[in-house]
């Protein structure tokens, strides 16, 4: 006479699955020939205690390993590397600190070293744009100067034009009308280039530097024409700036 014992004797291990994993569970057993149901939770039933069905209830053990398995390495892969006998006494040494597998170690050792990478390359890249605009900055203080210059020499121009009287008047004596004429023409080259922002100097900042630029390319500030009475007077002087006015840098 067989010996028969009940299904949660020798499957109790299925009560504490999940209900897929138990559903997983009797298609396994069922594909096998031993059918007890397609209802979940598996239900109390009585088996024959054969060899037969304890050894199936091992590779139902192992197989639902492999499964599990199988699910940890979804999206992995396996490889191989060769690694010298130091490397690996340090890489268990430092998995079992860890309490981690050699994998796991691994896996998070590739991840922080991808992280500090990345942060080094931010940083490179963050100083790169530094310097970038430090350069930007340099160039753009530069073509200020310049520009204010040349606005300055315009003003000067244009003052003479619209007053050729004021060719005889000393150049100090007609610096207030001369920014006059220099905000105006600043307004007007800020708009036609879109010059915006806080990073912009305001107009007195850059009238007087040029001013004072100006003022030490006059003839009299050089000691070499100090000799040239001529070139001193206020006339003399508004026809060395009008007649420089292209030449100058």
């Amino acid at each position: 006479m067989k010996n028969f014992v009940k299904y949660k004797a020798l499957f109790e291990w299925i009560y504490k699955l999940s209900e897929k994993d138990q559903e997983w569970a009797l298609k396994y057993l069922s594909d096998k020939g031993l059918k007890l149901g397609i209802e979940s939770p598996i239900i109390s039933m009585q088996v024959p205690d054969t060899a037969e069905n304890r050894e199936l209830n091992i590779k139902l053990k192992n197989a639902f390993r492999q499964r599990k398995i199988r699910e940890r390495r979804t999206g992995k892969k396996a490889y191989s590397i060769v690694l010298s006998n130091t490397a690996i006494k340090t890489l268990n040494k430092l998995s079992n600190q860890m309490a981690s597998s050699r994998t796991d170690y691994l896996e998070n050792l590739l991840s922080k070293e991808k992280e500090l990478i990345s942060r080094e390359y931010k940083i490179k890249n963050q100083e790169k744009i530094r310097e970038d605009l430090e350069a930007r900055i340099q160039i753009n203080n530069i073509l200020e100067k310049e520009l204010s210059f040349a606005l300055t020499r315009l003003a000067i121009h244009q003052l003479h034009e619209q007053s050729p009287a004021s060719q005889h008047v000393p150049l100090a004596d007609k610096k207030d009308d001369i920014e006059v004429k220099f905000k105006e023409l600043w307004e007007e080259s800020k708009n036609n280039m879109k010059l915006l922002g806080p990073a912009i100097k305001p107009y007195h900042v850059l009238f007087n530097s040029a001013w004072s630029k100006l003022i030490n390319l006059q003839p009299e500030s050089n000691p070499q024409n100090n000799t040239n009475n001529d070139r001193n007077t206020p006339s003399r002087v508004a026809e060395y700036i009008d007649f420089n006015f292209d030449d100058q840098p």
